[in-house]
């Protein structure tokens, strides 16, 4: 409906003027009704003739009349102004008389015989109860407006700020990357609270404007917190990328973690599909924590036993990527990164060494690390062939560890050469694959090559 009052004026008017109409239509139905049980009819004469005025847009006055009149009804008279029946001036005259049809109970209610005869009559009533739907309406939206900004709604209007930064409290700043172990559920959490408000939101008793204003604030909160998503994790993950020797990835990650969480909680405002899911996002939240910490988890080994072991790491993380909707290019950057990373391993485990470690101890020969990792990774072709690969592995450690002690003696009196440190110190490549693979032994030292077997054999089972 076009009007120069403004909203605020015109809801105000109409929720004063809401009763008046809602009983003036109420009325109108129950006269309707009940008018049709009387019985008595008399003949009413004018005996006078009012006019009135109301006042029209632009401040014309617009005239209309209406009649006093007088009957007989049961032996008494009785003398009323029929102001019902207002009419353009010249319809009524003195002396003119009109059939009516009152109630025998109570002659003082009445009728004039012709109302409600005509299809006019109902016609008016459709358009009296049209309009009191309408105002009543404009009433109840402003009363659910004002109800909902006080009191239903401030919920919402409390929290705005808090869903477009729901990260920030997650921040570690000495640490940042520590951060990420809380990315996946606080990106779910986060999807959860929005999708909440939307729905809210969407189910409320809310006119078509109010609602659109509460959509823009939705959309503009979920633009917001999903910027704070990216500004908040995409530097981490991105340092981990660089850590593995992966450039250029910065400006991709903020990008795709913007649009991934648009995509999910307002996709209306996304501005293009992501380069990657929110799945990879969190795949890579998950592997970047162990990549970016100075003090990744490790055992004082042999090397050939240390490349085994960043070989296993390999393969799981190979297996689980594989396992989840991830994108080939993922794999990718797994199978360039990850020996990137291995001289990042052996060099902080070469600073715990040299920091902890006994002064008679030797730095870690990287050569003796890349050479086992190398050997089983290049062997490596998905989840089913790495049985098969540790046997290989770690038959060919076993026997690289031993040609180096032929080699140089004195490796032996290394803490990590002796048998309480070494897991392949009872190791046995004389039982042959098939022996390893049957193998019923309960107890196996950690990170030895059964040890690696039946962990592989149990995530297997956990990804599957």
């Amino acid at each position: 409906m076009h009007t120069d009052i403004p909203p605020e004026i015109f809801n105000f008017i109409c929720v004063v003027v809401s009763p008046a109409i809602l009983l003036k239509t109420i009325y109108e139905f129950w006269l309707c009704l009940r008018s049709r049980s009387w019985r008595g009819t008399a003949t009413a004469t004018i005996t006078e003739v009012k006019k009135d005025y109301y006042i029209k847009r632009g401040g014309r006055k617009s005239w209309y009349e209406f009649p006093i009149i007088s009957y007989t009804a049961n032996g008494t008279s009785y003398t009323t102004d029929y102001s019902r029946r207002q009419k353009s001036l010249g319809s009524y005259h003195l002396g003119q008389t009109i059939p009516l049809r009152y109630d025998e109970n109570d002659p003082r209610n009445f009728i004039f015989e012709d109302e409600y005869a005509h299809s006019n009559s109902y016609i008016d009533l459709i358009l009296l109860t049209a309009l009191c739907l309408f105002v009543c309406y404009h009433a109840a939206c402003s009363i659910a407006g004002y109800y909902l900004d006080n009191h239903d709604f401030l919920f919402e209007q409390e929290t705005w700020a808090a869903l477009e930064d729901p990260f920030s409290l997650h921040q570690d700043s000495s640490t940042p990357y520590r951060s990420l172990y809380s990315m996946k559920d606080q990106i779910e959490e986060t999807i959860h609270n929005f999708h909440g408000i939307d729905q809210k939101i969407r189910k409320s008793i809310l006119g078509k404007k109010r609602r659109e204003t509460y959509l823009s604030q939705y959309q503009q909160s979920a633009i917001i917190a999903s910027r704070s998503l990216a500004d908040t994790y995409s530097p981490s993950l991105a340092e981990a990328f660089v850590t593995c020797g992966l450039d250029g990835e910065q400006d991709l990650l903020w990008q795709s973690i913007y649009c991934g969480l648009l995509n999910e909680i307002c996709p209306a405002a996304s501005p293009e599909t992501p380069t990657y899911s929110l799945d990879e996002l969190m795949f890579m939240a998950d592997v970047a924590p162990y990549i970016l910490s100075s003090n990744p988890p490790y055992s004082t080994a042999p090397e050939e036993c240390t490349g085994i072991e960043l070989a296993f790491a390999y393969a799981k993380l190979y297996a689980a990527a594989s396992a989840l909707p991830c994108q080939k290019s993922i794999i990718d950057k797994i199978e360039q990164g990850f020996p990137n990373y291995v001289p990042v391993y052996i060099e902080r485990v070469n600073q715990h060494l040299q920091k902890y470690g006994s002064s008679s101890e030797t730095p870690l020969d990287p050569e003796a690390i890349l050479a086992v990792f190398t050997y089983m990774t290049s062997r490596y072709q998905g989840k089913d062939s790495f049985p098969d690969v540790l046997w290989q592995g770690s038959v060919f450690a076993y026997e690289h560890m031993h040609s180096r002690l032929q080699a140089d003696p004195a490796l032996q009196n290394q803490e990590r050469f002796q048998e309480e440190n070494n897991p392949l110190s009872d190791f046995e490549p004389r039982i042959g694959a098939e022996g390893f693979f049957r193998s019923k032994e309960e107890y196996y030292r950690r990170n030895s090559p059964l040890d690696y077997l039946h962990e592989w054999r149990s995530f297997i089972r956990f990804l599957e």
